[in-house]
């Protein structure tokens, strides 16, 4: 599992890919932009230490409890 900070560096090198793979799929931008967006919450939200005092946990301040 790679850390917090290599979670992140590929989450957003891989949310241009999937920009372009939703669009390709939906041929939609506002749909793709949502996906993409999405892509980013979910990788930047959910990191792989989340049992401990990591980066993702202390990042959303008031949105820990999710």
């Amino acid at each position: 599992m790679p850390s917090g900070n290599t979670h992140d560096a590929v989450t957003f090198v891989l949310a241009a890919p999937v920009l372009g793979v939703a669009l390709l799929a939906a041929g939609d931008l506002w749909l793709a932009g949502l996906v993409a967006l999405g892509f980013l919450f979910g990788g930047l939200m959910f990191g792989p230490d989340l049992d401990t005092a990591s980066k993702q946990y202390s990042r959303w301040r008031f949105l820990k409890f999710l």
